[in-house]
């Protein structure tokens, strides 16, 4: 894996998942990509990217570029993040698998 935050993740994912095998509880790991929506922290310049981008333009101000500003990143609306986890929880299907939750685009 990439990084320990990768390994990290990965665990904490597989831990779910053979808690849920072992203990026959119903379990599903959702992979949630950049999370955008109302009420967004402008405090933190990855995961507030969007809102501080909409508050500096709106305050007349240029957006602050991180890095060398080629990054993509794949966004996705709170409602939809919402309805996934919705969606998790209803579908029997969904049980026991890693399920990436993002738009597809970057």
């Amino acid at each position: 894996l990439a990084s320990i935050y990768a390994l990290t993740k990965y665990a904490q994912e597989r831990a779910v998942l053979i808690f849920g095998d072992a203990y026959g509880v119903d379990a599903v790991a959702l992979r949630l990509f950049n999370v955008f929506g109302a009420g967004q922290a402008l405090s933190n310049p990855y995961t507030g990217v969007l809102a501080n981008f909409a508050s500096r333009l709106a305050n007349g101000q240029r957006p602050m570029i991180f890095e060398d500003g080629e990054q993509k990143r794949d966004f996705v609306h709170v409602r939809d993040v919402a309805r996934a986890f919705r969606l998790a929880l209803e579908q029997r299907q969904a049980r026991g698998h890693v399920i990436n939750i993002g738009s597809g685009r970057a």
